[in-house]
């Protein structure tokens, strides 16, 4: 009774959203309301479902519960129950009377079966409405293919499906009710898409490269392009494009610095600047070098900037081996900082295989994932604060779900079949302009399986573990292929499609594995006469709801930074921290460190500590305001600002963050106790930090 009442009450919370399922919408749409959650944590029916029926476009939403955070019944076609609810009979009838079918998932029940039932019980017109929507769509083309592999050891090999147009391939991808997909620019002004950035006019920046996998240039001049993509006549669509940079080769990833950018292009890390009003790059030089190019698909990726003013990235199992700063650094495998000027680098957390992500929640946490099976860590101990020779857990998988959802059966992979075997990115999810349920969730793409899974990031102890969101995005077309996604300074979330039918790297295809014998390229891929490129496109999934798009473009005015700060996109308050802090704006001081007193459990209260610690301005007084705050977040981040000298230790030693009762917030005051040089009053401490059951009850304390 208790879970019906809470069922109402969800009903209720949504009154103005409500809105009955449209039957010129198409695609059946069903909430699959899990009444005790238990898909979030271990695969399910749903799971099923989904493989077997999105292809003919009925498609499902994840509900863990009647919360306001929960997509509204008004955007479904049918109501699908696991779990009793007493008292909930075949139908819900919504405040505008409209009437919303409602199944229950039986023990016997299967996928055909629940079809059979859902048609029965809709409305006639709305089932016709759905043929007619499948009898209209791009037919689907498929043609017998010898380069086809068939790792999954199907009785026979999937035949190649021949590729869609644009709208062909949205009728095709789905996204959650209540939002819309939206496509921002497509071949032939882009092509390949495999990362992107906005600068401070919000025009959309694309690294595109035709040369991966096996174009590798030995002086690192190839075909690619970093291409300005900008909407001049605001219809939400790109039409203009400006080459910023060509003559590139395979640039992975890129991230806005000193009035450029910075690429990663390994073996180099490369700065380019526009010195003109074209907007062409007509200053390029050398970061910093070392990058592993053994393997295309393993090298330096996923750059961003860092809460810490440094900026961050990943790297797989083609490494990093190189000089910088005087220093000779190799690693391999996890993710990375390093300074703007090529003065730095530190190598942060260790994962288990092939690594394509890094990122940060709004605490300024790490986090990242790996290709297969792991893909989303939480990096909670730097290794750059560990002794030499030492071994611990700098980082973990938390993903409690290891099932990609498709809605297709028709996905081909190499290993970890039915999971994740390419996955790439785990950009957080912050904007006010994208529902609630949303916020803080981490995207992960999944090229292979066609789809962006959330993962629901919840603290753990001192670390965190990633509950199954299911899919932002997801098609049955076989050439989309996400590969990064991250929400944009106009608040939604946008996603590069490589649009690939062939996105297995490795291992080579042989007759025992995979079927027929091919031979391996340069870059470690192997050679297949089916890999496109020339496609691509990128899209923005928005909301659909009134004034769900926010200014792009950041200015510079005092006024402007400090209301960055305090932005609802993660992306925009780091841009309005990096300028402040590439700026050197230290008259805007005092107005900083009233942000870090006065508003203290702000999200901008973090931005405004960094920003001050990246002037130079993070004076005694506030540094202590922060140590003490109410909010566990900027204590925790005070504490990471914190230096190693004397003042320093002064001021970690009288906040008493040792023994925080935040548990994420004491283990960044272990790390920091790391930081500290060893002496008598360190080591008494960390004995008796051994022996308090708090710290000896959790993995990371």
């Amino acid at each position: 009774m208790r879970v019906f009442l809470a069922l109402l009450t969800f009903l209720a919370s949504w009154p103005s959203a409500l809105r009955a399922a449209d039957p010129s919408d198409g695609a059946l749409r069903v909430l699959y309301f899990d009444a005790l959650g238990s898909e979030q944590s271990a695969k399910g029916t749903l799971h099923d479902y989904m493989a077997a029926l999105g292809r003919d476009a009925i498609w499902f939403d994840y509900a863990a519960g009647p919360t306001p955070s929960a997509a509204t019944l008004g955007y479904y076609d049918a109501l699908l129950v696991k779990g009793d609810v007493p008292g909930l009979g075949s139908a819900v009838k919504l405040p505008d009377a409209k009437m919303i079918s409602v199944l229950r998932l039986s023990a016997d029940a299967n996928p055909e079966g629940f079809r059979k039932e859902l048609l029965a019980k809709l409305n006639p017109a709305r089932v016709s409405a759905w043929e007619k929507f499948l009898a209209q769509r791009e037919p689907e083309v498929r043609e017998e293919n010898g380069n086809v592999a068939n790792y999954e050891r199907r009785p026979k090999a999937l035949t190649l499906q021949k590729p869609f147009s644009v709208k062909g391939s949205m009728e095709r991808t789905q996204v959650p009710a209540d939002m819309k997909l939206v496509l921002f620019a497509s071949e032939p002004d882009i092509m390949k898409p495999i990362a992107f950035a906005w600068d401070n006019r919000g025009r959309l920046w694309v690294a595109q490269t035709s040369d991966y996998p096996h174009g590798v240039s030995k002086d690192g001049a190839g075909n690619d392009k970093i291409i300005i993509c900008e909407d001049t006549d605001g219809d939400g669509k790109a039409d203009k494009f400006t080459v910023f940079a060509d003559r590139l080769n395979i640039p992975t990833s890129f991230t806005f610095a000193n009035g450029g950018i910075i690429v990663s292009q390994p073996p180099q890390f490369l700065f380019l600047k526009a010195t003109n009003v074209a907007d062409q790059s007509d200053v390029r030089s050398t970061v910093m070098t070392g990058g592993g190019v053994n393997d295309t698909h393993a090298q330096a990726s996923s750059l961003s900037y860092g809460y810490d003013n440094w900026l961050r990235g990943a790297v797989g199992y083609s490494g990093f081996n190189g000089e910088v700063g005087g220093q000779r650094l190799g690693f391999a495998q996890g993710s990375y900082r390093f300074k703007a000027d090529g003065s730095a680098l530190q190598f942060q957390h260790q994962f288990t295989n092939n690594t394509w992500a890094q990122s940060n929640n709004a605490a300024g946490d790490d986090f990242g994932g790996t290709a297969n099976g792991a893909p989303i860590f939480f990096g909670g101990i730097p290794l750059n604060v560990t002794a030499k020779g030492v071994r611990v857990m700098s980082a973990k998988k938390i993903n409690l779900v290891d099932q990609a959802h498709t809605i297709t059966p028709n996905f081909r992979q190499v290993d970890v079949m039915g999971g994740y075997t390419a996955a790439a990115g785990s950009n957080f999810i912050y904007s006010a302009q994208l529902p609630a349920r949303l916020q803080g969730a981490a995207m992960v793409c999944e090229p292979t399986m066609k789809l962006i899974n959330l993962m629901n990031v919840v603290p753990q102890g001192a670390g965190y573990v990633a509950k199954d969101g299911y899919n932002i995005v997801a098609s049955s077309d076989e050439w989309m292929s996400p590969v990064f996604a991250s929400v944009g300074p106009d608040g939604a979330i946008w996603f590069a499609d490589w649009q690939n039918f062939i996105i297995q790297h490795n291992p080579t295809p042989s007759v025992n594995r995979g079927g027929y014998d091919a031979k391996t390229g340069v870059g470690g891929a192997h050679e297949n006469d089916l890999r496109d490129h020339a496609r691509g496109r990128i899209y923005r999934i928005v909301w659909d709801k009134a004034g769900n798009v926010a200014k792009a473009a950041q200015g510079d005015s005092p006024a402007e930074l400090l209301a960055g700060l305090a932005g609802s996109t993660q992306y925009g308050r780091l841009r309005a921290q990096r300028l402040i802090v590439e700026g050197k704006k230290a008259d805007l001081a005092p107005a900083l460190r009233e942000l870090v007193v006065k508003s203290s459990a702000d999200v901008a209260a973090i931005h405004a500590l960094w920003s001050l610690h990246g002037l130079g301005e993070l004076d005694a007084a506030t540094h202590q305001a922060a140590l003490l705050s109410a909010s566990p977040e900027l204590r925790r981040n005070a504490i990471r600002a914190l230096g190693a000298d004397a003042a320093a230790q002064k001021l970690f030693y009288g906040a008493g963050v040792v023994a925080d009762k935040a548990p994420a917030t004491r283990l960044a005051a272990l790390v920091k106790l790391a930081d500290f040089p060893t002496s008598p009053e360190v080591q008494t401490l960390v004995r008796q930090l051994a022996a308090d059951p708090a710290v000896k009850s959790d993995e990371w304390l």
